[in-house]
């Protein structure tokens, strides 16, 4: 069971339990979070839950994400150009979903191919996979790239 942080003053400012750091926009936790297993971080994220504390909220539309998170004041865009690994995930995803959809309907209908409404099923999932995965890969993408950091660093 995770410890519960402390909860901030003015929940607007900061959401529960971050709060400012000096001189600076962003938040910090209050308290020190423990890190996560992998398992529970990776079914955290596909869950679309902040890795770290499991706090929902994290996706205040399909595509637009809170920073940081309310809970645990986890920063998620690190730096800039930190979502190419997710933008690299979801790729990954939507190719691998046209390569199944082309060649399942290929081996369904082989002797007589459908070119035709192959090449279309196949442009309309390689279209709509990417938007409806792309949560789901930013998620993942934090919560792998927080597992392979050094056991040394912290989990910030």
């Amino acid at each position: 069971m995770l410890p519960v942080p402390r909860r901030c003053a003015n929940r607007r400012r900061a959401g529960a339990g971050a709060r400012r750091e000096e001189g600076g926009d962003r938040y910090r936790p209050v308290m020190d979070w423990p890190r996560p297993s992998a398992r529970t971080a990776l079914r955290r994220a596909l869950l679309l839950r902040c890795p770290r504390c499991g706090s929902t909220g994290i996706f205040t539309w399909r595509l637009a994400m809170t920073d940081p998170c309310p809970r645990c004041g986890l920063v998620f865009e690190r730096t800039e150009g930190y979502w190419l690994g997710a933008v690299t995930i979801n790729l990954m995803v939507a190719m691998v979903a046209v390569l199944g959809v082309v060649l399942g309907a290929m081996v369904l209908t082989w002797p007589d191919v459908a070119w035709t409404a192959i090449t279309v099923a196949g442009a309309a999932v390689g279209l709509v996979v990417p938007i409806l995965f792309h949560p789901h890969s930013r998620m993942l993408w934090i919560a792998l790239e927080r597992q392979f950091r050094s056991r040394s660093e912290p989990y910030a």
